[in-house]
């Protein structure tokens, strides 16, 4: 869900803020707050006044509620265990984070004095990310999506009925560490059984399923073809090295 008012748009989700964050490549600002707990409903009026809003304007802004359990275990993986609360996430995955009432002004100090790189979260498996890929159907929206947001485009190439393209989707592309391989791109999803499909990966060398083709900004391309493991699929998705 995303707030909007006369200031910065607030998300009301952690996976959207994970999401748009990797996407606009941006930190992550999140304010965790009670429900029932005054001093969150100060702290909330602090966060919405001019001079905090100009210093979240480059930030992906995320509000969660304490009264949420998954929310709960979003928030411990960065130390914080009551409300209210304030993390940043830098770019680089680490973070700061300020437990316990603040005001304006040390709000903004907080965000003046935070900077990456800082603590390594602490990863939990079973902290509930949902695994939200935002398939487009065909290649032509997908490539026009990621022209107007300067991203690479992600294929997957399967068929309804090939038992290894399933096992894929069933087991290795539903993991949270695939998937976050994945947020900052534009992710396609094309069936062999559409003819135009078979003609357009063709061009990219394909002709069986599955296979996953990356095509970056520049019209560059490269191909991963058969069943794969997990492990094998989040090496596809990191650039090549370049020899030194």
């Amino acid at each position: 869900m995303v707030l909007g008012g006369c200031g910065v748009t607030a998300v009301e989700d952690f996976t959207t803020a994970e999401r748009l964050a990797a996407q606009q490549k941006k930190e992550r600002f999140i304010f965790y707050k009670s429900a029932l707990a005054p001093e969150s409903g100060q702290m909330q009026a602090d966060l919405e006044r001019s001079d905090v809003q100009q210093k979240l304007a480059d930030k992906v802004y995320c509000i969660l509620v304490d009264l949420y359990e998954p929310n709960q275990r979003f928030m411990a993986q960065y130390g914080v265990s009551r409300a209210p609360a304030v993390v940043l996430i830098h770019t680089d995955g680490t973070y700061q984070a300020h437990q316990g009432p603040m005001t304006e002004a040390g709000v903004i100090a907080f965000l003046d004095v935070s900077h990456a790189p800082g603590l390594p979260p602490r990863l939990d498996a079973q902290i509930p990310h949902a695994v939200d890929y935002q398939w487009e159907g065909q290649y032509s929206q997908a490539a026009q999506k990621a022209k107007s947001s300067n991203r690479r485009v992600f294929i997957f190439y399967k068929a309804a009925l090939n038992p290894d393209c399933n096992e894929i989707l069933a087991n290795v592309l539903s993991r949270q560490d695939v998937a976050r391989c994945f947020l900052d791109s534009v992710n396609c999803l094309l069936d062999w059984g559409h003819a135009p499909n078979r003609t357009l990966m063709e061009s990219f060398g394909v002709t069986n399923v599955p296979a996953f083709v990356i095509i970056n900004p520049d019209g560059t391309y490269r191909t991963l073809r058969g069943m794969v493991t997990a492990e094998q699929l989040i090496g596809f998705s990191r650039p090549p090295r370049t020899p030194p």
